[in-house]
């Protein structure tokens, strides 16, 4: 009786394991693009609301008004547009 040599593996478990690793890259590297992405926004906010509290900024025009109405009850809310040395506008 002959024996088979059944040591190592076939030709479609290592594709599927190449299958399998390339998907897990795939998914790692468009968790770091968004995680890359999400971090540099935050960035951007953060600097700008550093900037916008450090009170180096000139008013750019300061008539805003928002009219608040709910059923009868009407309010109103002014705001005014700032500017500050970084090009940052926000308004207070």
């Amino acid at each position: 009786m002959k024996r088979r040599a059944n040591a190592g593996e076939s030709i479609a478990e290592t594709l599927v394991a190449v299958l399998i690793m390339a998907l897990c890259f795939l998914m790692l590297a468009t968790a770091v693009m968004a995680a890359a992405r999400m971090n540099n926004a935050i960035k951007n906010k953060d600097v700008a609301f550093d900037t916008a509290s450090a009170g180096s900024d000139e008013v750019i025009d300061d008539a805003y008004a928002v009219n608040i109405t709910i059923g009868d009850k009407t309010g109103s809310v002014s705001a005014a547009l700032h500017k500050t040395a970084n090009g940052y506008y926000y308004y207070e």
